[in-house]
């Protein structure tokens, strides 16, 4: 990046040419911002003479030379309103001077300022405005007769200047127009920026002084028109590109431009080709992808065409969607089948699959997926997203997953696609069944709910089911219980009926359809099923045919919908051969990581100190300290796809605070890192944060993993020097000296407590030390971990019962029925203690010991034993009333 100090004159008197990028909106400068500079040119031209006045700055891109051209071509990154301004002026001047009869003056600027007078082409004019401004544009420079257009703001300035300086002329003569010239060519001055090899748009969205809002999508629109010869731009723009644009019309209408959504579905479109990336980086993902495939930019368009209509699809029914959501009459069910399942995938709010969803319908227009397969491997896809939201799995994954499963899918494609599905995580009838007892679906997923609850109906075949649309979700059990029918619920929900009321009220067996949703309200029980007896909706039936409706009602109704709903949306398919892989081979996987990761915290350990080497683990995954309480640099590395990278995350409140400040650095960021940078937006289980990658690394030979060892510790000690700066300029917080030395003994002591332990139980066999107090493995039931807890003066093992966001009474539920056993469990193990923490839903059955880790280190193995003989116990003695499945549905 160069930067001067350029005078109007310098930039416009030589043999350059200045391009508007078709991403730049057209010229749009009004009369303020006219008088505004008018203003500014009578005050410099009647100041001091060697004074200069700067108006801001114009940042462009060097073009390439072209071998013959005798012209240098530049793309106007800012600046463009301010430079087509001062052009319309001298233009303006020009034709003044002819008009009172100074024609050399006129030739003057004309040769000086506007035109390149030897060549006949495009690069005749000195500045090449957008294809919506430039015909307007040449026709002024040309002085065509018939010039004017009344919808031109270019020529309303054009003659706006002539209005002001004809009257000046008439008065004062050819003087003041040379004085007026002098003063806008050589002491109105530029910031004038040329980049070089620099993605524009990060350059445009840290320098842009016009607010406009600029995306990648338009920066991808300049890159391919400038690819087509200027001459046949105008063409491609109407014949090519605006057709292409038109897939977005619907979003232009509702937000005012295309960029925002266009851009999104270029990334989903890009990493069908080229592997997944982050946001930010679309338009240099998409400029290497175009120009290693040498086809024309009309033929990379039409490439992207037929994707683009899909979207365009799946964005009128997530219209729908949300018309229904809504209870808007008119928005009818689809009778196209493949319209009925993107509808499905909209409900699911399934925009992080599109591009597998792209993939498979680029497979059907080529021939190589009948269409009715293709339908089943959408209702595959929406059967998975609906199993995994209910059972509570994470969706954090599915952007990396479904880019994957995109670029591995084989013929069987839908066989493929199921195993793909099931290396996941499918997860089956019963688990489905088990948390949809006590999954608020409401809360939690009300767009699912809905799309469940108008499949159930739609499954009873009702002759009024196409009428769905109108109806409401209604909660039986109302969602407040308040005044006289208040106390009639209470009444048929018993003394628990707070708990009950709290457990239940947002499950699937509590809620239906009803259009008389606000008339119901919280009336009483009685009231409800007069109402709902009279309309035609077939999951009201069993409602009605109940006297009453307590928690007991609901779970049995909710197994019953739970069980249509498994045989509406089935597990199929099989699983990847390796899925069953014993706790052995486990074991030895986790061993392998963590040799991986001890080779890195080697490599990192030579760069840095031992405080910031990192911790070997046994997962795909490892992350290494800083000298802040909101900075983690996390390293990954993934052998089915071959990648690897690091990303500087920010944890909690404050990382978030300071995410957001620091994006407005990342150039300085990037400067002393030595490379770009994607953006991870903070989402639901996903802290914000900056990351590198590189793929195709080679992990499968012993080369590429050296190289990717060497990698890993240089970018994650690079990222710690490259960040930490701007945090100390913020006043971020800096970890406390004691907090980090207690975390290095705590992790000391949890790796040999856990390489103890695995030579006697595999239990904990495939987790990792880690600096805090505690290492959990699972039971197999959700919320319930087997627990190593260490403490300066005291240790435990215990059975953690875990706090749940989506059901927050669990812990306690799941507490009381152990609780219910407990005599039989008390005489097994007679030291163990039933802790329920109140004002806090998290309990324990623990056993505790009385040494911590500030026991001399030579006794430490000698407490690890006794943990891992307690935890043996422990584990003997729980785990068979785990395995019942009963504290599953409690």
């Amino acid at each position: 990046m160069k930067a001067d100090i350029s005078t109007v004159e310098s930039l416009l008197h030589g043999s350059s040419v200045f391009l508007i990028p078709h991403f730049q909106r057209s010229y749009s400068w009004g009369e303020k911002q006219w008088a505004r500079l008018w203003a500014d040119l009578h005050n410099v031209a009647s100041g001091d003479a060697q004074r200069q006045h700067f108006i801001g700055p114009l940042v462009c891109a060097a073009l390439p030379f072209v071998a013959g051209e005798n012209v240098v071509r530049f793309e106007v990154i800012d600046g463009q309103q301010r430079l087509t301004t001062l052009s319309t002026l001298f233009g303006a001047m020009r034709d003044v001077a002819h008009k009172f009869g100074h024609h050399d003056l006129a030739d003057q600027i004309n040769e000086d300022f506007l035109l390149h007078h030897r060549r006949k082409d495009h690069f005749r004019y000195k500045l090449v405005p957008r294809t919506t401004d430039r015909g307007v544009w040449q026709r002024l420079i040309d002085r065509d007769a018939d010039t004017h257009c009344d919808q031109s703001k270019i020529d309303d300035a054009w003659r706006w200047f002539q209005e002001q300086l004809e009257p000046l002329v008439q008065r004062d003569g050819v003087d003041v127009l040379n004085r007026l010239l002098h003063a806008a060519s050589q002491r109105l001055a530029f910031v004038a920026i040329t980049i070089k090899d620099e993605n524009p748009y990060r350059v445009f969205e840290s320098l842009n002084t016009t607010g406009l809002a600029l995306t990648e999508f338009d920066l991808v629109r300049n890159h391919l028109f400038m690819k087509v010869p200027v001459a046949e731009q105008e063409l491609f723009d109407q014949k090519v590109w605006r057709n292409f644009e038109r897939s977005w019309i619907d979003c232009a209408a509702k937000d005012g431009s295309v960029g925002t959504s266009a851009t999104v579905f270029l990334r989903h479109f890009l990493m069908r080709k080229v592997g997944y990336f982050a946001r930010g980086e679309v338009f240099v993902q998409f400029k290497a992808w175009a120009d290693g495939l040498g086809n024309s930019p009309a033929e990379i368009v039409a490439m992207m065409k037929k994707s683009a209509d899909i979207d365009a699809d799946f964005r009128r029914v997530e219209r729908i969607r949300d018309q229904r959501n809504r209870g808007d009459a008119g928005a009818d069910w689809p009778k196209n089948a493949i319209d009925k399942r993107l509808l499905q995938l909209a409900f699911c709010d399934a925009r992080s699959a599109m591009p597998l969803i792209l993939e498979l319908f680029d497979r059907e227009q080529e021939g190589k997926l009948e269409k009715g397969e293709l339908v089943h491997c959408m209702h595959d896809i929406v059967g998975f997203l609906l199993r995994r939201a209910f059972a509570g799995e994470q969706s954090k994954i599915y952007a990396k997953k479904f880019v994957e499963i995109a670029r591995r899918l084989e013929a069987p494609v839908r066989a493929c696609l199921q195993t793909e599905l099931h290396r996941i995580g499918w997860p089956s009838d019963n688990i489905v069944v088990n948390e949809l007892r006590s999954f608020a679906l409401y809360r939690s997923e009300p767009m699912k709910a809905r799309l469940i609850l108008e499949e159930l109906e739609r499954a009873e075949a009702h002759p009024e089911a196409s009428q769905l649309a109108a109806l409401q979700i209604e909660h039986v059990l109302p969602q407040k219980l308040s005044g006289a029918d208040g106390q009639e619920w209470k009444a048929m929900l018993g003394e628990n009926w707070r708990d009950d009321h709290a457990a239940r009220v947002h499950t699937l067996g509590n809620l239906t359809l009803t259009g008389f949703n606000q008339t119901l309200s919280n009336k009483a029980f009685a009231t409800k099923c007069a109402t709902l007896r009279k309309s035609k909706i077939g999951l009201n039936d069993p409602i009605v045919a109940r006297r009453k409706w307590n928690a007991s009602v609901i779970e049995a109704r909710g197994d019953e919908l739970a069980a249509t709903f498994c045989s509406l949306f089935p597990v199929v398919g099989s699983a990847p051969i390796d899925d069953g892989i014993d706790q052995v081979q486990r074991t030895e996987r986790a061993d392998i990581n963590r040799a991986f990761w001890k080779q890195v915290a080697t490599a990192l350990g030579a760069l840095e100190s031992a405080d910031f080497s990192g911790t070997p683990c046994g997962q795909t995954s490892m992350i290494a300290a800083t000298n802040f309480r909101s900075l983690r640099i996390v390293l990954r590395f993934d052998r089915a796809t071959d990648q690897i990278g690091v990303r500087a995350s920010f944890c909690g409140a404050d990382g978030l605070r300071q995410f957001a400040t620091l994006r407005t650095q990342r150039a300085r960021i990037e400067t002393r890192l030595g490379a770009s940078v994607g953006e991870q937006e903070a989402r639901r289980g996903r802290t914000p944060g900056f990351s590198i990658e590189r793929s195709n690394v080679g992990l499968s030979t012993a080369q590429g993993e050296a190289s990717a060892i060497m990698w890993l510790a240089n970018q994650a000690h690079a990222f710690r020097v490259a960040v930490e700066p701007s945090l100390e300029d913020i006043g971020a917080k800096r970890k406390r000296q004691r907090t980090a030395e207690v975390g290095r003994i705590q992790m000391t002591w949890f790796e040999q407590l856990l390489a103890a332990a695995r030579l006697r139980t595999p239990l904990h066999a495939n987790q990792s030390p880690q600096s805090d107090s505690y290492v959990s493995a699972t039971s197999g039931v959700r919320g319930l971990a087997y627990q190593y807890v260490v403490r300066r003066q005291t240790g435990r093992v215990e059975l953690y019962f875990q706090v749940s966001k989506k059901d927050p009474t669990r812990p306690k539920r799941q507490f009381a029925w152990f609780e219910s056993h407990r005599r039989e469990i008390a005489k097994a193990l007679p030291a163990l203690k039933w802790i329920a923490i109140e004002g806090r839903n998290g309990c324990q059955l623990s056993i505790p010991l009385a040494r911590g880790y500030e026991a001399p280190i030579e006794q430490w193995s000698e407490i690890h034993e006794q943990l891992i003989d307690t935890m043996i116990e422990l584990h003997a003695t729980l785990q068979p009333y785990i395995d019942r499945g009963e504290v599953e549905r409690v």
